[in-house]
């Protein structure tokens, strides 16, 4: 009986120790996962918002050549030189946006958010697109700027979804935005 009673004495605090090791190590590892993904999910709102602007000011600008902006939104951007830059030389999309980087991580999020996210992307390259061909056309004309224009605001409903997502997942203001 001395014997085991060794044994026990032996065995049982290392055993103990790596149960209680493991445990601790997993929670750990579990709330590091979770502020990556928070801090994946507030560079990617916080590209979103910047989107959000230029998107904006693109579709003011669009429906200001067509005659269309009966309010007086500014629609112009300024520079840090103070000087004006026309919207419609600005991007909308490069294969260096967060999306790329953080693909993988992104398909980890729930369905709901990591969808939206995925169909904003498609989207935004789809008014890319458009911004393109209308860079190489000349004229004021709404055959030339409508599919900009229709694309751009489609790309604005999804952003506008995808901004509520992440808000509600990682508990996300625009008042957390360095603007």
């Amino acid at each position: 009986m001395d014997c085991s009673l060794s044994l026990l004495d032996r065995c049982l605090p290392p055993l103990l120790g790596v149960i209680v090791g493991a445990v601790i190590s997993y929670s750990i590892a579990m709330r590091n996962t979770r502020n990556e993904r928070k801090n994946i999910g507030y560079a990617i709102y916080q590209e979103i918002y910047m989107q959000n602007k230029l998107l904006e000011k693109m579709i003011c600008k669009i429906n200001k050549v067509l005659g269309r902006n009966e309010n007086s939104l500014n629609c112009e951007i300024v520079d840090d030189n103070h000087v004006f830059v026309d919207v419609l030389q600005l991007p909308l999309y490069s294969e260096k946006d967060l999306y790329f980087v953080f693909r993988k991580e992104i398909s980890s999020f729930s369905k709901d958010l990591s969808n939206s996210i995925v169909r904003l992307h498609t989207y935004i390259k789809n008014a890319e697109e458009e911004r393109i061909k209308i860079l190489k056309r000349s004229g004021n004309t709404e055959e030339i700027y409508t599919p900009l224009l229709r694309k751009a605001m489609q790309a604005q409903d999804e952003l506008k979804r995808t901004k509520q997502l992440l808000e509600k997942v990682f508990r996300f203001s625009e008042q957390d935005v360095a603007k």
